[in-house]
């Protein structure tokens, strides 16, 4: 039952995280763009996009199976874990990292646009909001869209650091810290 909870809880965590750094982000550029040190790719786009409690949902949703499944595994898993405060690891671990899942993302976004039935079934919803347009419409997606793009990645990313005799915690976050920002700046 702890298990469940765990994979529910960090499911959830992961949505509501992911919206608040959304929020804070976006609040920040809008911030920069009345100070006049950044401006719109796109001049007379809202900086408002609505943002759905739903997507923390959709967000979250994917991650409760692999917080789950990482929950389960935890006593081995944890007792690897190995907190390395180098910084030429930690960030040659999130450059590789990073290199990997754009290519991942890469690939998964472009068969969403290639093959119809992806896009209509499962990208699609991703831009009824117009969300290239708004770092807050970028999480506004499908769950089996985020769940393919972003938990798949992390599902191997964890397989890979299972298999490790060593793995450290600091690297994984500063990776999910990253990849939130950027895409929240890619957006």
């Amino acid at each position: 039952m702890l298990t469940l909870a765990i994979g529910i809880g960090g499911g959830l965590g992961v949505g509501l995280a992911n919206y608040l750094a959304e929020a804070v982000a976006m609040a920040v550029c809008i911030w920069l763009e009345r100070q006049g040190t950044i401006h719109r790719f796109i001049p007379g786009t809202s900086p408002f996009a609505e943002h759905p409690c739903s997507n923390v949902l959709a967000v979250g949703l994917p991650y409760v199976p692999l917080y789950y499944a990482i929950s389960l595994g935890w006593a081995a898993f944890g007792q690897r874990a190995a907190l390395d405060f180098n910084p030429l690891s930690v960030w040659s671990f999130v450059t590789v990292a990073m290199l990997c899942h754009d290519a991942w993302f890469f690939t998964l976004h472009t068969l969403f646009h290639k093959i119809r039935r992806l896009y209509k079934y499962i990208h699609s919803m991703h831009h009824r909001l117009g969300a290239s347009c708004s770092a807050l419409g970028n999480a506004y997606a499908d769950a089996v869209d985020v769940g393919l793009c972003f938990v798949g990645f992390h599902a191997a990313l964890y397989v890979y650091l299972y298999r490790q005799p060593t793995w450290n915690p600091l690297a994984v976050v500063a990776l999910i810290v990253v990849e939130v920002m950027t895409n929240i700046v890619g957006e």
